[in-house]
């Protein structure tokens, strides 16, 4: 009876904590009765190899469900894997519409502080998230160049960012480009427009 009951919550979309609770019982139990019902699957443990094979197959391209269903894994977990590999996440828009000349600019006026990533977002006619991905690629980019932590080099951009942005230009970490030989996509059309020396 107790385990038609938790079957019959859980098709409902009641949580596994709420179930849990109900019965007065940890949540181990439910999950239990829901692996052996076919509710649940088993949570995936992976190789390094499957982790790194994981990767390869989200940079390629492949749809994060598909990924989810080959390697057994949640969302979460596809998530946390890019983040222990370093790995860029994919913007929720197509970021194919940037070529590599216009991520470096990106990253340069990022670095430089003269644009906020939605202004940015809106002079390269793209989605703030994929301003954003480029944005902590730049950052994760610098720390490694720099030998600091991601935070310690947020921390010294914001205290003084002019002498933050002219020491990663020095350092080569950041391509020395002029204001001039900046080309923005105005909402994705097909016309340009220069951004000049007064911005």
């Amino acid at each position: 009876m107790v385990r038609q009951e938790i079957v019959a919550l859980r098709k409902l979309r009641t949580p596994v904590a709420r179930i849990a609770q109900k019965f007065g019982c940890s949540t181990s139990p439910v999950y239990r009765v829901l692996y052996e019902e076919g509710l649940v699957r088993p949570r995936a443990r992976l190789s390094g190899e499957q982790e790194r094979e994981l990767i390869e197959d989200y940079k390629s391209g492949v749809a994060i469900k598909d990924i989810e269903r080959r390697y057994g894994v949640s969302r979460t977990k596809i998530y946390s894997l890019l983040d222990k590999y370093d790995a860029p996440r994919r913007g929720r828009f197509a970021a194919s519409k940037l070529s590599a000349t216009d991520r470096k600019h990106i990253s340069f006026l990022l670095v430089s502080g003269l644009f906020t990533q939605t202004a940015l977002a809106r002079l390269y006619g793209v989605h703030r998230a994929t301003i954003h991905e480029i944005a902590e690629e730049t950052w994760r980019s610098l720390a490694r160049g720099l030998n600091l932590s991601y935070d310690e080099v947020k921390q010294k951009a914001r205290a003084d960012r002019p002498a933050f942005f002219e020491a990663a230009v020095e350092a080569g970490l950041i391509a020395d480009i002029p204001l001039s030989r900046i080309h923005f996509r105005v909402f994705g059309g097909g016309d340009q427009e220069k951004a000049d020396d007064s911005v």
